[in-house]
């Protein structure tokens, strides 16, 4: 219960951000209205996907480029913060709604009305690499990200045949989850604050931190409470 992240710190004249999220697996976005949202009270604005796109802000990026096993590089669908005319899993952000309380972010939220068009969700990667499967991303033929191999094939086969049990299984029952970085314009300007999760002061800023030798991209706090288990 000692545990301070990014929620339970409150700053003078903060706002408050929240947002709508996906009730379908897979769906088709014909609109977004965000009128009466706008109009609720307390809210300061209204976020949709077109409206990051106007502001030169670009989506997640994938942080390791793979090479195929035919010498190509992998395909990185192009996935924004919002989604824009499609979702692909129930939760994905579709709006943003920020205002001067977190329930009225909440209520503002609920007056969005989306038109979806309900598709049939692709539940395993084996269904989305079949034939004919529908095609998640346009940039992505096939719905194959990469195929890529490393070490020695044989040598790899041999101890699978051999093994009393196995983690990963051909029918791609078990993967791994590939984290990435939201890329923001400008974020070496000093915008982004160290703050003191005791005092909740600002301590350092990012260009601080650049000029004693430090990797901006990479804030790691020590509170005193947890030793080296940062947060």
């Amino acid at each position: 219960g000692k545990g301070r992240y990014t929620d339970d710190i409150n700053r003078p004249g903060q706002a408050y951000l929240t947002f709508l999220y996906s009730p379908h697996a897979r769906a088709k976005i014909n609109g977004i209205d965000t009128s009466k949202a706008k109009a609720a009270p307390g809210v300061l604005a209204v976020y949709v996907a077109a409206d990051i796109a106007a502001d030169g802000v670009g989506g997640p990026i994938c942080g390791w480029t793979v090479t195929q096993k035919n010498g190509e590089p992998h395909k990185s669908p192009a996935v924004g913060a919002l989604a824009s005319d499609r979702v692909n899993h129930v939760g994905e952000n579709v709006a943003a709604v920020v205002a001067q309380t977190l329930a009225q972010a909440k209520d503002a939220a609920e007056l969005i009305e989306v038109d979806y068009e309900p598709q049939t969700p692709l539940m395993k990667m084996t269904d989305a690499l079949a034939g004919g499967a529908a095609q998640l991303h346009d940039d992505v033929p096939g719905n194959l990200c990469y195929d890529w191999e490393i070490g020695d094939t044989a040598a790899t086969e041999a101890a699978f045949a051999g093994a009393h049990h196995v983690g990963f299984t051909k029918d791609w029952k078990y993967g791994f989850v590939q984290n990435a970085f939201l890329n923001l314009k400008g974020m070496d300007d000093g915008s982004i604050k160290v703050v003191d999760l005791e005092t909740e002061k600002v301590v350092a800023s990012v260009d601080t931190l650049k000029n004693m030798g430090f990797n901006p991209n990479c804030i790691v706090l020590l509170p005193r409470w947890n030793h080296l288990a940062g947060h």
